[in-house]
């Protein structure tokens, strides 16, 4: 089983290249960002999975921790 690793800012420049890094690595990062459609497609760049989320609001934190465990 693949770890999964959550990349909070995974549609950012080092986000996203954390990201390609632990794919080719054999991780199984889940990108998270607060813009829908450049989650969308940078996941299909690397095949990975991707959720919504604003850290500013600590709900949307806990309910992508509790989703994605």
């Amino acid at each position: 089983m693949k770890k999964k690793i959550l990349i909070f800012g995974g549609t950012g420049a080092i986000g996203f290249s954390i990201a390609k890094n632990l794919k080719n690595q054999g991780y199984d990062p889940i990108i998270i960002s607060r813009n829908k459609e450049e989650l969308i497609e940078k996941s299909k760049e690397i095949d990975c999975k991707y959720e919504v989320c604003d850290v500013l609001e600590i709900n949307q934190i806990e309910e992508v921790s509790k989703k994605t465990s």
